[in-house]
C-alpha cells in the first residue's frame, strides 16, 4: 500500500513536469483513487502468508522444546553412568582409568626425577662454565707473562750477543797483541844476534855516521829500527797505528827525494833512501851535529 502512494507520488511529480499531460492528470488521479478504494487482493495474500509462517514457526517451537527435553534426558542419563561406572570398580573402563592413571603418576615421577637431575646438570654446568673463565684468565695472564718473559729473552739474548761479540773482540785483540810480542821477540832475537854474517856490515861501513863512534842520545841504529817499530806497533799507548787524515807540507816529500843531488850523498851502507812513511818518520839533521841525518826518534808518533 505505501509503495503504490509513494508510486503515485513519484507520477504526480512526473506529471507535474510533462506539459503535454496537464489535461489528463485529473483523470488519472481518479482512477488512482478508485485504485486505492477497491479492495487489495495483494494484502490478503500476505496475510496470508503470514498466517501460515506463524503456524510453522509455531510448530518448529514445539519441536525444539521436545527435542530439548530429550536431550535433558540423554544428559542425565549420561551422568548416571558416568556415576556407575566411577562406583563400579571392576569394569573394564573402571580398569583402563586406573591404569591410565598410574601410567601417568609414573611419568610425574620420572618427569619429577629428570626435573631434579636437570637442575644438578644445570648445576653442573654452571660450575664448569666457572671453572672454564678461571682457566680462561690463567690462560690470558699466562700468555702476558709468555710474552713479558720473551721479551726479557729477546734482551738476554741481545745482551748475550753483545757480550760475545765484546769477548770476540777481546779475544781477537788478544790474538793481535799475542802476535804483536810473538813478533816482537823474534825481532828482539833476530837483531839481538851480533857477530853474525846476517847482522853483519861489510869493510869500511859502521852503523854510526862518519867520526862518531856512540850514538847520541835519542837515536836509534838502523839494526835497532825495525825491533823499535815493532815495539811501537804492539804497544797501544804510542797510538803508532793511528792514521792521519792530513800531513803537514813540510812532511811531503816527494818519491824521488832521495835521487836528488843534495840527498844523493852516502848514508852508511844505502845508496838512496826512499821516504818510508811520511806522516811517522822525517830524516833530520841533529841540530848538534852537523851533517847527520839519521832518524830522530822523537819524530816518530
Amino acid at each position: 500500500m505505501e509503495e503504490d502512494i509513494d508510486f503515485i507520488k513519484a507520477n504526480q511529480g512526473n506529471i507535474s513536469e510533462d506539459p503535454y499531460d496537464l489535461q489528463e492528470k485529473p483523470v488519472r488521479i481518479e482512477k488512482k483513487k478508485k485504485q486505492l478504494t477497491a479492495p487489495d487482493s495483494g494484502l490478503q495474500s500476505i496475510d496470508t502468508s503470514f498466517a501460515i509462517v506463524t503456524s510453522q514457526l509455531k510448530k518448529e517451537k514445539e519441536t525444539n522444546k521436545r527435542l530439548e527435553e530429550k536431550l535433558k534426558k540423554l544428559k542425565e542419563k549420561h551422568c548416571i553412568q558416568h556415576m556407575s561406572l566411577l562406583t563400579n570398580t571392576g569394569s573394564a573402563l573402571s580398569r583402563i582409568r586406573r591404569g591410565m592413571r598410574m601410567e601417568i603418576e609414573e611419568l610425574i615421577l620420572f618427569l619429577t626425577a629428570n626435573k631434579s637431575d636437570l637442575q644438578d646438570q644445570n648445576a653442573a654446568l654452571a660450575e664448569n662454565k666457572r671453572e672454564m673463565e678461571h682457566l680462561q684468565d690463567q690462560i690470558s695472564s699466562t700468555s702476558v707473562q709468555l710474552l713479558m718473559k720473551r721479551e726479557e729473552s729477546e734482551a738476554m739474548k741481545a745482551n748475550i750477543n753483545k757480550g760475545k761479540q765484546v769477548l770476540s773482540n777481546q779475544v781477537k785483540l788478544f790474538s793481535e797483541k799475542e802476535e804483536k810480542d810473538a813478533m816482537r821477540a823474534a825481532m828482539n832475537e833476530i837483531f839481538s844476534k851480533k857477530g853474525r854474517g846476517e847482522t853483519e856490515l861489510p869493510d869500511g861501513e859502521t852503523e854510526l855516521p862518519d867520526g862518531e863512534t856512540e850514538l847520541p842520545d835519542g837515536y836509534i841504529s838502523i839494526d835497532d829500527f825495525p825491533a823499535h817499530i815493532a815495539n811501537m806497533h804492539a804497544d797501544d799507548d804510542y797510538l803508532f797505528s793511528v792514521e792521519y787524515p792530513t800531513v803537514e807540507p813540510q812532511h811531503h816529500p816527494t818519491r824521488d827525494a832521495a835521487r836528488h843531488p843534495d840527498n844523493a850523498r852516502k848514508k852508511n851502507r844505502y845508496t838512496n833512501i826512499l821516504a818510508y812513511d811520511h806522516s811517522r818518520v822525517k830524516l833530520t839533521e841533529d841540530p848538534n851535529v852537523p851533517g847527520s841525518d839519521y832518524i830522530n826518534a822523537n819524530y816518530i808518533d
